[in-house]
């Protein structure tokens, strides 16, 4: 799980911290966790900025793919799921609660119980 927090800040192309990794030196759970956390800060009011929409958060990932910041390839996938209502977000006063389902639901699950998700063993 370390590895997972640690590098989710990092971006595709190594122009933030740390470890000066790059690409798909980046652990793709990282690169996953990565488009949630920023999707999620996207469509969540905060003091300085309105939430945004679905369509401009996603709008903003696609952005940041082109780039260079983010995986072109996690960033369609994600978009994919929240199209499809594979994705929910539960916006509550005081956090925000993200439901997955089907294949998305056994990474999850894979990643809790501490075994790689399917396709990384």
């Amino acid at each position: 799980m370390t590895p997972i927090i640690r590098h989710h800040h990092k971006r595709l192309d190594g122009s933030s911290y740390p470890d000066g990794l790059v690409g798909d030196a980046i652990p793709l759970t990282a690169r996953v966790l990565q488009v949630v956390d920023v999707y999620d800060a996207l469509i969540t009011e905060r003091p300085y900025k309105p939430a945004f929409s679905t369509a401009q958060a996603l709008e903003t990932l696609r952005a940041e793919c082109a780039k260079g910041w983010r995986d072109p390839d996690v960033v369609a996938r994600f978009e994919q799921l929240v199209l499809e209502g594979q994705l929910a977000w539960e916006i509550a006063s005081d956090a925000v609660r993200l439901t997955v389902y089907g294949s998305c639901r056994r990474c999850l699950d894979s990643l809790q119980a501490g075994r790689p998700p399917p396709g990384e063993q």
